[in-house]
């Protein structure tokens, strides 16, 4: 199965260097596209038996990778449940996880004068308006050797 999918998608993608797509290698870091992954779809849908399971028509971007893809298929085909969890469950359940915080509980400040707030490259047309706004109030200072600034401002 793994052999047959590289094959398949090293030509899709007309790859100069086949070996550059690995067993982990995402497709999509190999410049796949939203119209090659429907083809590669396609072409899974003619040439593959999914035991009569209906291939979604998003299964490269949920299983993008050689690894991931087979075995999806392969399951499909044996009736064998898959452990592997597609890339939008793992999302789903990444923001189920994070999507609440404790509420924020402010903190005394007991350092008296001037502490970081941010970084600025000097090369950034926005941080560089910032940056000189902080430099006239005598709030920002180069970190030494770089073209780093530091902004700085009074604790309350």
């Amino acid at each position: 199965m793994r052999s047959f999918l590289h094959t398949e998608i090293a030509q899709l993608l007309a790859l100069r260097d086949p070996t550059v797509l690995g067993e982990d290698t995402d497709f999509f870091s190999l410049g796949v596209d939203s119209l090659q992954a429907i083809q590669l779809r396609g072409i899974l849908a003619k040439r593959i038996n999914t035991g009569g399971q209906k291939m979604g028509s998003n299964i490269a971007f949920d299983f993008p990778t050689l690894r991931t893809l087979a075995r999806k298929l392969y399951c499909m085909r044996t009736g064998e449940t898959s452990e592997v969890v597609s890339v939008e469950d793992q999302m789903i359940a990444l923001i189920s996880k994070y999507e609440a915080f404790a509420e924020h509980v402010p903190v005394s400040n007991e350092r008296k004068g001037q502490y970081m707030v941010s970084h600025f490259q000097t090369h950034d047309s926005c941080a560089v308006k910032v940056l000189k706004s902080y430099i006239v109030r005598d709030r920002c200072h180069r970190i030494a050797g770089s073209s780093r600034y530091c902004a700085t401002h009074r604790a309350r």
